[in-house]
């Protein structure tokens, strides 16, 4: 970015005693919340840090965290397998187009529905859905965002196969004790 960089409206000065330090942000909110809220501006623009902006970047990021969780069980579940194949060239022609990051995040908001829409109706993989997870891990990639697919090694495909078995034979309280165990690797 240019431009200055505001708190609550106010410019960041030493003496005034509201700068933040990159470091510290990073470590209480990570490297997508911070990178989302500089790249959802125009770098010619003012950015003003608050709590909102910083409760909207945040809200984004875990977003697509899920998305690629539920994009990971979804090929677990559906044994596919995803190979990234292409770079999405619409991507390049946004950033091409003055960096144009905004219209990039506007891009990632139409393939993230397509997913979504994929996903809820439990659709089995199509050209749309490969497409659309090229186009969004390609513009992560592009603008230094740090988001996977979940991999799944042996010992976390085995827990997935016992959780629903037990919510099959509907002993809820050992598929509980699994489903937590998930969460805690970040499966869910």
């Amino acid at each position: 970015h240019v431009a200055y960089i505001f708190f609550e409206n106010k410019k960041m000065f030493k003496s005034l005693k509201n700068v933040i330090l990159a470091k510290h942000f990073l470590i209480k909110y990570g490297q997508n919340v911070l990178r989302h809220m500089i790249l959802s501006s125009h770098f010619n623009q003012v950015i003003n840090l608050n709590s909102e902006l910083i409760g909207q970047s945040m809200e984004w990021a875990g977003k697509m965290e899920n998305l690629l969780k539920r994009i990971g069980f979804f090929l677990f579940e559906n044994k596919l397998t995803y190979k990234k194949k292409s770079n999405d060239q619409e991507v390049v022609n946004l950033l091409l187009d003055n960096l144009n990051t905004v219209r990039v995040f506007h891009l990632i908001e139409k393939k993230t529905s397509i997913l979504n829409w994929i996903l809820n109706e439990n659709l089995n993989g199509d050209t749309a859905f490969f497409e659309s997870i090229d186009s969004i891990i390609f513009s992560f990639e592009l603008m230094g965002f740090d988001f996977n697919i979940p991999k799944y090694n042996l010992e976390i495909k085995k827990t997935i196969v016992k959780w629903k078995k037990f919510r099959d034979i509907r002993e809820y309280d050992s598929a509980d004790k699994l489903r937590k165990f998930l969460q805690k690797e970040n499966i869910f």
